[in-house]
């Protein structure tokens, strides 16, 4: 208190989570969630645990988890009469079972999460965002966690070079890229890399689709033996 010119403090408390934190787009029509599409982060040792180089989707979380978070999303909705709309959502779960809101952004989420959206839930954002910007009717969408039959796990992976150097371009394992559904590129052959140091420093936004959550999470941990960044 003494160092305060104020003569206030700030008091913080450290979360403990449970499970991953959640990344991914809400969709808002008339001011009603008609659209959640919750993704699971991943973080790669030895890199910032605030850098988030992974997405999963569908979420690990309990269907308890995801409606209370959608109940406490429309909630805040409702209180700020937002109408119509994307809006990209982080959350955390506490080992207390609450659920703890890290970022809300009305927009659409970055590294083409609506991509991900419409490939693991089949919900089409990026035409509903461009619907709802130039005032056209929205089609009515009938599943608010999209259509996802349970055999479609889909992430996405942004990868770094582990030194410094002149990025030469990416390298995949034959089996991950029979996986590989798109590619947008973040570098060009040529172009200075560094060692990671934040989000703007991967190569790439790398799309792949899994028959089973099991080999997605399994090639998530070794990633490093399926792609990489090739650096001279």
């Amino acid at each position: 208190m003494s160092y305060s010119s104020s003569g206030r403090i700030i008091i913080e408390e450290f979360i403990e989570k449970e499970g991953p934190q959640v990344d991914g787009d809400v969709f808002v029509h008339e001011g009603r969630i008609i659209f959640a599409g919750f993704a699971d982060q991943h973080h790669v040792e030895g890199m910032s645990e605030l850098v988030p180089v992974s997405l999963s989707a569908p979420s690990v979380h309990t269907a308890e988890v995801k409606e209370l978070a959608l109940n406490e999303l429309q909630r805040l909705f409702t209180l700020l009469n937002f109408r119509t709309g994307p809006c990209n959502v982080e959350f955390i779960v506490g080992k207390d079972g609450r659920i703890y809101f890290i970022d809300l952004g009305p927009r659409n989420g970055g590294c083409n999460i609506p991509f991900l959206e419409m490939e693991a839930y089949g919900f089409d954002e990026d035409m509903y965002t461009i619907k709802a910007a130039v005032g056209d009717e929205i089609p009515e969408w009938s599943d608010i966690y999209g259509r996802n039959d349970g055999h479609t796990y889909v992430m996405y992976y942004r990868p770094y070079a582990e030194r410094n150097g002149i990025y030469e371009g990416l390298w995949m394992s034959d089996e991950f890229r029979k996986r590989v559904i798109k590619v947008t590129p973040l570098m060009t052959k040529g172009q200075e890399v560094r060692l990671s140091y934040n989000g703007n420093d991967s190569a790439a936004v790398v799309f792949a689709r899994f028959e089973r959550r099991e080999d997605m999470q399994e090639t998530i941990r070794n990633i490093d033996r399926h792609l990489r960044v090739t650096v001279r």
